[in-house]
């Protein structure tokens, strides 16, 4: 609607540019996925399959099996015109300690990542996993010498003989030098009736108006941790009386039925319902106890915005001392505002083989909700339109990309789980992305450009990508 506007606008921004995606799978599919292929070295091994979680997974296949060397290999990609190119994959890595770079390693193992100009027939090794504990994280490669050329292929290679296990999820090729968001793990939990908002904990909930009644903001789940089936020997409750509770007599518990000798994995989860509308950036803070948990994937604090999607925000009760005392925790919630601005859901989810205080367990008191506001980057304007604008966001993340958005004045939320920012609300209608700026060691950017008259009136405003926090928007 506005092209002389946004051309404007791209060729003064300089580093700003749309996003150009030439990658995407994300293995819910099948693997290898559509297009992609797998190549076994050693054809008894069983290779590259799908998770239950479904996600790219390389276990540790048994001894007898012998040296595994297995690539899944993706589609060609044309490159041609492509300037920076970037390869992001989440990955999780168990059994650190057998990778062969590994400081005290144990054994033989790689996770690498491969690139081909020639259709797999030669291949460079562009990236090692050199992890030396295990973990889930991002990993971002520049791959931008290989642009130009028309038929690129990635290839995600796991070499072992008694070695690592590697999980590899939403593989991205594009020109963002940054990580996109984890991606979400899907847990299916017992979800509240209803939402109060956040204001509701600002003066901290111990849990003893209850009575040990759930109320309807308020949901559990107790379930077998491997079947997902209810499990009447999993002990989740907010009536609490097992041990002292940090204040009270009632708080959260969570594990094994206390005094079972049938030690098996249970799950266990609190689902509150929260709306967080105007409330701006949060904080969780909780008082905690820890009788022994080990960690597992389903622990910790998560927020979600769907009930089904869930995003961690605690990844280990571990940062709780295993000592029966009660201790004090805080979760910051920042980089999870963009689901966080509206109704949403908060998780607190364990899972162990023992009973609670009895080796395993964990415990939730005094839980308090704090909201900061409506703080995130604020977007000034200089200068009168047609003419010559002068654009200045602050109080953005340091060092860190900003997108900027202009269309018609409205409300616009982002919805989808597949882009970043899911739940961020912009006042524009239909927003038209320009591009990136990226801020100093000061949170700070600016853009000047020439307004056409055809450009007056267009609200223009700017996210900061680190938080997801929008920034007002102002009228040219």
């Amino acid at each position: 609607m506005f092209p002389h506007f946004l051309a404007g606008f791209v060729l003064l921004a300089g580093s700003a540019s749309a996003q150009t995606t030439y990658l995407f799978e994300n293995h819910n599919t099948t693997v290898p996925g559509p297009g992609w292929t797998q190549d076994k070295i050693n054809p008894a091994a069983q290779g590259w399959i799908q998770s239950v979680d479904l996600r790219a997974w390389h276990e540790d296949e048994f001894t007898s099996v012998g040296a595994t060397d297995d690539r899944l290999i993706s589609p060609s990609m044309n490159l041609s015109a492509a300037g920076a190119v970037y390869v992001h994959f989440y990955s999780q890595l168990n059994y650190a300690q057998w990778l062969a770079n590994h400081p005290s390693t144990i054994g033989d193992g790689e996770n690498d990542l491969w690139i081909s100009t020639d259709n797999g027939v030669t291949w460079v090794e562009v990236w090692t996993d050199t992890r030396i504990v295990n973990s889930t994280d991002w990993s971002t490669v520049d791959i931008s010498s290989y642009a130009g050329n028309a038929n690129v292929k990635i290839a995600l290679r796991f070499y072992g003989t008694f070695a690592q296990e590697w999980w590899v999820d939403d593989v991205i090729v594009d020109d963002v030098p940054t990580n996109p968001l984890p991606p979400p793990a899907v847990w299916t939990v017992n979800l509240p009736a209803g939402n109060v908002p956040v204001s509701s904990f600002s003066a901290c909930d111990d849990f003893e108006s209850y009575a040990g009644v759930v109320p309807n903001f308020m949901a559990l789940t107790a379930v077998n941790g491997l079947t997902g089936l209810p499990d009447v020997e999993a002990w989740c409750t907010i009536a609490g009386g097992t041990t002292a509770a940090s204040s009270g007599i009632r708080n959260l518990e969570m594990g094994l039925l206390p005094g079972s000798t049938n030690y098996h994995d249970v799950r266990n989860a609190l689902v509150i319902g929260l709306d967080g509308t105007g409330a701006g950036l949060l904080t969780v803070d909780f008082m905690g106890i820890n009788f022994g948990e080990e960690d597992t994937a389903a622990d910790g604090v998560w927020v979600s915005s769907n009930g089904s999607d869930w995003y961690r925000a605690l990844v280990s009760w571990t940062v709780i001392p295993v000592n029966a005392i009660w201790n004090a925790v805080s979760v910051d919630l920042t980089g999870y505002h963009a689901i966080t601005n509206g109704p949403f859901y908060l998780m607190f989810q364990q899972q162990d083989n023992f009973p609670y205080n009895d080796l395993d367990g964990i415990g939730v008191d005094d839980l308090c909700i704090s909201a900061s506001g409506p703080l995130g980057p604020t977007l000034t304007k200089n200068g009168s339109c047609p003419g010559l604008i002068g654009l200045q966001i602050t109080n953005a993340t340091a060092n860190a990309p900003v997108a900027l958005f202009y269309g018609p004045a409205g409300s616009f939320t982002q919805s989808s789980p597949s882009r970043p920012c899911q739940g961020i609300v912009l006042g524009i209608q239909t927003p038209h992305f320009v591009g990136f700026l990226t801020t100093n060691a000061s949170g700070q950017t600016q853009l000047q450009f020439n307004a056409p008259s055809g450009a007056c009136g267009v609200a223009v405003q700017a996210a900061d990508m680190t938080t997801c926090a929008a920034s007002n928007s102002v009228t040219l």
